[in-house]
């Protein structure tokens, strides 16, 4: 007799959960972004400063 309650329930937590996750995804994404945008340029700075500090050594 309780089964098209659970089911209903089910979808509804299924429903919920996609719209939280795609409410939630683009941020997910920029963040991805700019975390590995900073990588990059402080695996940059660190080059060049490694560069700067060989060059009045030698």
């Amino acid at each position: 007799r309780g089964f098209p309650r659970e089911l209903s329930i089910i979808s509804g937590l299924s429903f919920y959960t996609i719209k939280i996750t795609w409410n939630i995804l683009p941020g997910l994404l920029a963040m991805g972004v700019l975390f590995l945008t900073g990588l990059r340029l402080k695996a940059r700075m660190v080059e060049e400063k490694t560069v700067v500090g060989k060059g009045p050594a030698s």
